[in-house]
C-alpha cells in the first residue's frame, strides 16, 4: 500500500479518509465482540466500577458543602471579633466538618433520619437546600477566594518545578498521586477492623434505621459521643445505601482536610514548597495514617479539629479582636465530640500549655490593669466554657438516655436502675479503661518503648525544640503539647497507636520544621537530616504498598474479589463464618433477625436485618433469657422463634479470646482462668465450659452459686437447637466451634402477600 494513506497533503485525502475510519470502525468492532465474549466477567466488573464511581462522585459534593458552611459562619465572626479580610479556607473546611455533626445530632433530635423508608433518601437533600439557601451571600466571596487561592497555588506550582528541585518534585508529586489512588481503592474495600465493626459502624447502621440519638442496646460504646459516626453516617444518606462506602471515602476527605491545615502552619512557619510536599509524604505514609484510613475509624476526625486547634493558636496575635483562641477551643469541642481520649491528649495540653503562652492580645478581652496571670486564669476559663458549649449537645444526650455525665465510664447522678450485674460489669470496662499513673517504673519503661509508634525521626525534634535555648515561642509551645499528649497518651496500658492521631499532624510539623532549620543553621546538617527523613517516607511507602497488596486492598478496592473473601483474607475462619450468614441471609433481606452469640461484631452482617449482639461489657440477651425462674431450653427457643428471630450464630472462638482479654474480675487468681490465658497465647485448648464461666455477661448476671445450673441450661439449648433446626454451617477450632443454625425459615419477599413461608 502506498504512503500516501496517511498523508493528507495527498490529493487522496478524502478517500484516504474513508479507509481510516473504515479501520476505526473495524477496530472498535473487535473491541466490542471482545467484551462480548468475556461478557459475563466484563460486565461484573463494569457494574462494580460505575457503582463505586457513583459514589465517589456524589460524596464528592460533601467538602464543598462543608466548606461553605463553615466559610458561612465564620465569615461574620471575623468581621466582628477577627482581623480584616476573609476567613481562612483551611479552618472554614474545618470547622465545616465540626457544623455538620451538629446538623446530623439535630437531625436525629429531631427524629427526621427515620430510617430507610420513602422520605430517608430525601432528608440530606432537604439538609443541602436549607444550607445553601441559609449560605447564599458566601457563595460569591467564598468563589472569588477559591479563585485568588487557585493561582497562588498554581504560582507554587510552577515554583517547585523549576531549578534543580524540578525533579524531586515531579517524584514527589507523582508519589503523592499513586499514594491517593491507593487509599481511594482502600476506601472502596469493606471494613474489617474489628472496633469498626464492633460499634463504629454499628452506630452508623443505628443512626439510620432507630432514627434517634438512643444509644444501641447491648453495646455500652454507643453511648459515647458519636461526631463522627454522624458525618458517616449523613454520608450513607446521602449515598443511598445503609453500610457501602461512604465512611471510609469521607474519612480520607478528613485525612485530605488535615494535609491542608499542616500546609498552612508551615506556611506560617515560611516553610519551603519542598518541605510541604515532603509533609504530605510523610503524613499519608505513617503506619498511624495506615491504620485510620484502611477502615472507618473516628481518630482522623480528631487529628483534623486538634491539628486546627494548633493552629488558630499560632493565628493568635495582638490584635485588639481576638478570635483564634476562641475558635480554638471550638475545634476542641468537636474532637472531644468524637473520642474521649483527645481529654487527656489534646486538650488538657491544649489549655495548660498553648494558652498561658499565646500573646495577651490573642487572649479574651478583659480589664487591661489586670496582670497577666490572672487574665491568663480568667481566659481559660472562658474557652473552657467555650469548649463545654461546643460539647454540650453529646453531653444532653448522655444525661436525657443514660442519666450520666460520661457514659459508660462514670456512674449514674440520680441512683441508678441498674441491676447488680450491671453496675459489676460497668466497673469492670471502667477498670479496663482506666488510666495508670506514672509513679510505676512500668510506666517510664513504656514511655521509652513506646516511643518508636509515632516514630523517634518525629520525637527526636519535639525534644530538640524544648531544650534549645534558641526555640522561639511558637516551636517550644507546640513541642511542649506534644509531650504532655504524649505523657497522658502512656497511661493507658498498652496503649494503642491509633489513638496518637490528633498529635501526628503536629509531630509531622515540627519534623519538617527541624529539616528546614538545620539548613538554616549549617547547610549540610539540614541535608543529612533531609536524607534521613526521605529515607524513612521511602520505607515507610514500601512497606504500606507491600501491605495494603498483601491485605488485597487493591483487588478488594477494583471490585476484583468479593466482599466475603475479602474478609476471610483479613480475619481467618471468621470470615467464613460471616460470609455463610451473609450469603444465607441476602435471599430474605428485611425478613430476618439474627441472634449474635460470643461475636459483637454486628456491621459484618451486611443484608439490611435485625442484628441483635453485645460487647463483652454488655448484658447477654440470650443469657437474661436463660436465667429466669421459668426459663427452659424449650420455653426459650419458642420465644426466640415467635418474636422473628430466624438465626442463630455462635462463635465460640471468639468466646476465648474474649474471655483471655476481658475475664470476670473474680478469675485472675482461678487455675481454670490461668489455663485459658494460657490458650490463648497458643499452649494448648481451654475445656469450654470453664471459658463460659468467666465469660462478663454470664458470671455478673447470674447468681454465682446457680452458675453451673446456668451453664448446663445453656449447653441442653444448644443442644434443642441443633437437634431441631441442623446448623447450616460449622467449624471447629480446636474444642472452640462456630455454627450457624436457622430457627425459622425467613419470610421471603415474594411470599409477603400470600402468607408462605412461616414455619
Amino acid at each position: 500500500m502506498p504512503d500516501t494513506w496517511f498523508n493528507h497533503s495527498d490529493r487522496g485525502t478524502r478517500p484516504n479518509r474513508l479507509l481510516v475510519l473504515l479501520g476505526l470502525v473495524l477496530f472498535g468492532a473487535g473491541f466490542v465482540g471482545q467484551v462480548l465474549l468475556e461478557g459475563q466477567t466484563w460486565l461484573a466488573l463494569q457494574i462494580f466500577v460505575l457503582e463505586r464511581l457513583r459514589s465517589l462522585l456524589i460524596l464528592a459534593f460533601i467538602p464543598g458543602f462543608v466548606l461553605l458552611i463553615g466559610y458561612s459562619a465564620l465569615r461574620p465572626l471575623r468581621r466582628r471579633w477577627g482581623p480584616a479580610g476573609e476567613p481562612s479556607l483551611v479552618l472554614s473546611l474545618a470547622l465545616g466538618w465540626g457544623l455538620l455533626s451538629l446538623v446530623v445530632w439535630t437531625m436525629g433530635a429531631l427524629g427526621s433520619m427515620t430510617g430507610w423508608n420513602l422520605f430517608a433518601p430525601i432528608t440530606p437533600l432537604v439538609v443541602i437546600t436549607i444550607g445553601l439557601s441559609v449560605c447564599t451571600a458566601s457563595l460569591r466571596p467564598l468563589g472569588r477566594e477559591i479563585v485568588v487561592r487557585y493561582r497562588r497555588f498554581s504560582l507554587t506550582l510552577l515554583s517547585a518545578v523549576e531549578g534543580r528541585s524540578r525533579i524531586l518534585s515531579l517524584i514527589g508529586t507523582i508519589v503523592v498521586g499513586m499514594i491517593l489512588a491507593r487509599l481511594v481503592l482502600t476506601a472502596m474495600a469493606p471494613s474489617f477492623f474489628y472496633d469498626v465493626l464492633e460499634y463504629h459502624l454499628p452506630d452508623v447502621r443505628h443512626w439510620l434505621t432507630d432514627g434517634s440519638l438512643r444509644p444501641i442496646v447491648g453495646n455500652a460504646y454507643s453511648e459515647m459521643p458519636q461526631a463522627t459516626e454522624a458525618l458517616y453516617a449523613f454520608g450513607c444518606l446521602l449515598e443511598g445505601s445503609l453500610i457501602c462506602c461512604a465512611p471510609k471515602i469521607l474519612n480520607l476527605y478528613l485525612a485530605i482536610s488535615t494535609l491542608l491545615v499542616m500546609g498552612a502552619i508551615l506556611r506560617k512557619f515560611e516553610a519551603p514548597n519542598k518541605h510541604r510536599l515532603a509533609a504530605v509524604l510523610l503524613f499519608l505514609c505513617h503506619p498511624i495514617v495506615f491504620i485510620l484510613l484502611a477502615d472507618a475509624y473516628v481518630g482522623m476526625a480528631t487529628a483534623l479539629f486538634t491539628t486546627a486547634a494548633a493552629f488558630c493558636w499560632l493565628r493568635a496575635g495582638r490584635q485588639s479582636r481576638p478570635l483564634d483562641l476562641p475558635l480554638g477551643a471550638i475545634f476542641l469541642g468537636f474532637a472531644f465530640s468524637c473520642k474521649y481520649p483527645v481529654l487527656g491528649i489534646a486538650v488538657i495540653g491544649w489549655f495548660a500549655v498553648l494558652v498561658p503562652l499565646a500573646p495577651v492580645g490573642a487572649l479574651p478581652p478583659l480589664k487591661k490593669d489586670w496582670s497577666r496571670a490572672k487574665r491568663v486564669f480568667l481566659s481559660i476559663a472562658i474557652l473552657f466554657l467555650v469548649f463545654v458549649a461546643v460539647y454540650f449537645p453529646w453531653l444532653l444526650r448522655a444525661l436525657v438516655y443514660e442519666g450520666r455525665f460520661f457514659p459508660p465510664l462514670t456512674p449514674p447522678l440520680f441512683g441508678s436502675s441498674d441491676s447488680a450485674g450491671d453496675l459489676a460489669i460497668r466497673a469492670l470496662m471502667a477498670e479496663y479503661h482506666r488510666p495508670r499513673l506514672p509513679f510505676s517504673l512500668d510506666y517510664w519503661q513504656d514511655l521509652v518503648s513506646n516511643l518508636v509508634k509515632p516514630g523517634l525521626l518525629l520525637m527526636a525534634p519535639v525534644l530538640f525544640y524544648l531544650i534549645s535555648p534558641r526555640s522561639d515561642r511558637r516551636r517550644r509551645g507546640l513541642a511542649a503539647f506534644v509531650l504532655v499528649g504524649y505523657l497522658f497518651w502512656n497511661t493507658v496500658p498498652n496503649p494503642e497507636s491509633r489513638f496518637l492521631a490528633p498529635l501526628l499532624p503536629t509531630m509531622v510539623v515540627l519534623g519538617l520544621l527541624f529539616v528546614h532549620d538545620m539548613g538554616r543553621g549549617w547547610r549540610w546538617g539540614g541535608r543529612l537530616a533531609g536524607l534521613l527523613l526521605a529515607l524513612w517516607i521511602a520505607f515507610l511507602f514500601s512497606v504500606q504498598t507491600i501491605e495494603a497488596h498483601r491485605k488485597h486492598f487493591y483487588t478488594a478496592g477494583w471490585g476484583a474479589m468479593s466482599d466475603g473473601e475479602f474478609l476471610r483474607n483479613q480475619v481467618g475462619l471468621t470470615g467464613d463464618f460471616f460470609e455463610t450468614l451473609n450469603r444465607d441471609l441476602d435471599e430474605y433481606r428485611k425478613n430476618a433477625m439474627v441472634l449474635l452469640l460470643y461475636e459483637a461484631r454486628s456491621a459484618a452482617v451486611t443484608t439490611d436485618v435485625v442484628v441483635e449482639s453485645n460487647t463483652v461489657f454488655d448484658a447477654c440477651p440470650l443469657w437474661e433469657r436463660l436465667i429466669a425462674d421459668d426459663a427452659t431450653p424449650r420455653k426459650v427457643l419458642d420465644d426466640l422463634r415467635r418474636e422473628g428471630y430466624t438465626h442463630l450464630a455462635v462463635n465460640e472462638v471468639e468466646l476465648a479470646r474474649l474471655v483471655a482479654t476481658y475475664p470476670a474480675r473474680e478469675a485472675r487468681e482461678d487455675p481454670a482462668y490461668l489455663a485459658i490465658r494460657s490458650w490463648a497465647q497458643g499452649e494448648g485448648n481451654p475445656d469450654y465450659l470453664q471459658v463460659r464461666r468467666f465469660y462478663p455477661p454470664f458470671y455478673y448476671y447470674a447468681d454465682s452459686a446457680r452458675l453451673d445450673e446456668y451453664l448446663n441450661r445453656l449447653d441442653r439449648f444448644f443442644a434443642l437447637v441443633r437437634q431441631d433446626h441442623p446448623p447450616i454451617w460449622t467449624s471447629r477450632y480446636g474444642r472452640a466451634e462456630m455454627w450457624i443454625s436457622r430457627l425459622r425459615e425467613p419470610q421471603k419477599p415474594n411470599d409477603a402477600e400470600s402468607g408462605e413461608g412461616l414455619r
